[in-house]
């Protein structure tokens, strides 16, 4: 796919999902070409999640399966989500969650379906849910990652603290990003 058509399924995309409606426990939204926007529920979708978290661990899948069950509990009262996936043909290509502790995080989308603003819809409609809930938006993005670096300067996002340093040993730290509307 060249940059042309990359930048026209942005675009499409960008447009379809400007429509005010939540993404729920009950309700999904259809962007076009295959490509599905829903809530995160049950194992299944916890484990795709695990599989694709560089952080994945004996212990992490289980957390990730409480996640998803306390936004589900959350989404039952407020009628919108924060842990989202996006489907292609039925199955699961990217996904976002919401921690425990209210952070946004695991934002991944599977390399088949990179550059088509995917990482950029889920991360605006789990903002979007946030503020619905009427809560801080904030996440902690590791230093180096600067493709998560600039999606969320992209969308609105801050470093908390501009002076910080980027951490120079093996260890990458991760830093506060808040949203600022």
């Amino acid at each position: 796919q060249n940059e042309l058509e990359a930048n026209i399924n942005i675009a499409k995309t960008k447009a379809m999902v400007s429509t005010p409606e939540l993404v729920g426990l009950d309700n999904a939204r259809d962007f076009g070409d295959g490509y599905i926007l829903r809530s995160l529920r049950g194992s299944a979708d916890a484990e795709f999640v695990d599989s694709r978290w560089p952080k994945s661990s004996s212990k992490s899948l289980r957390m990730i399966e409480r996640q998803i069950e306390a936004d589900n509990k959350n989404a039952t009262k407020t009628d919108c989500s924060c842990c989202l996936g996006i489907e292609h043909e039925g199955n699961l290509v990217a996904c976002i969650l919401r921690h425990r502790n209210g952070s946004l995080g695991i934002l991944h989308v599977d390399e088949n379906h990179r550059r088509r603003g995917l990482g950029e819809i889920l991360l605006r409609e789990a903002s979007r849910a946030v503020g619905h809930r009427n809560q801080p938006h904030f996440a902690y993005i590791f230093d180096g990652n600067n493709q998560s670096e600039a999606l969320f300067s992209k969308l609105g996002w801050v470093k908390s603290d501009q002076n910080s340093k980027k951490a120079t040993g093996k260890r990458k730290a991760k830093r506060l990003w808040v949203f600022r509307s």
